[in-house]
C-alpha cells in the first residue's frame, strides 16, 4: 500500500544490519559497570572519613558532598 506511514520490513532489516547494536549494548554495559564500581569505592572512602574521623569543617564538607550527589551533573555542568 503506497502512502502508508508504516515502514516496510525490508527497510527495517537493512537498518538493523547497518548498526552494530550488540557493540552499543556491550559498551554501555561496560561503562555502567566501571562507573558504578568507582562510585561505590569513592563513596565508601568518603563514608568512612565522615563516620570515623573528626576534622575541622567536616559538616560543611559533608553538606557539599551530599549537595553534589543530590543535584545531577546536567543541572550544573558548564555549557560549551
Amino acid at each position: 500500500m503506497s502512502g502508508s506511514l508504516e515502514p516496510a520490513p525490508a527497510e527495517l532489516c537493512g537498518h538493523l544490519d547497518a548498526d552494530p547494536l550488540l557493540t552499543f549494548v556491550k559498551n554501555t554495559a561496560f561503562l555502567t559497570i566501571i562507573v558504578t564500581i568507582l562510585q561505590v569505592l569513592t563513596s565508601s572512602f568518603a563514608a568512612y572519613a565522615f563516620a570515623k574521623l573528626n576534622f575541622k569543617g567536616k559538616n560543611v564538607l559533608f553538606l557539599g558532598y551530599i549537595a553534589t550527589i543530590a543535584v545531577p551533573w546536567q543541572a550544573w555542568c558548564p555549557s560549551s
